[in-house]
């Protein structure tokens, strides 16, 4: 993720509550093939509060590379965009 290297991978979140609202680091950006399973866990963003410095605006950004992704149990809430997928971006597969 993130830039890493080529591959298929597989991200195991626990369920929880992961509050990246006021996350002020890179967002989540894939760019290889993933399964991410969600375990019933919420991406939560800043929603409507525009004075949040460095808000991520989308949960999940599919790049180039990105040539097969699976989201299983996973709920993304208060971004501007739930998952951005870029022209150059591959299949999706969410259940």
């Amino acid at each position: 993720l993130n830039a890493g290297f080529p591959g298929a991978y597989t991200l195991e979140l626990n369920g929880g509550v992961y509050d990246l609202g006021i996350e002020g680091d890179t967002p989540i950006i894939l760019n290889q093939s993933v399964a991410i399973n969600g375990n019933g866990s919420v991406l939560h963003g800043p929603g409507t509060n525009v004075n949040t410095p460095n808000a991520w605006t989308a949960g999940l950004i599919l790049d180039q590379g990105a040539e097969n992704v699976s989201i299983n149990n996973l709920t993304i809430e208060a971004f501007a965009t739930g998952i951005y997928l870029t022209s150059d971006g591959g299949c999706l597969n969410l259940t």
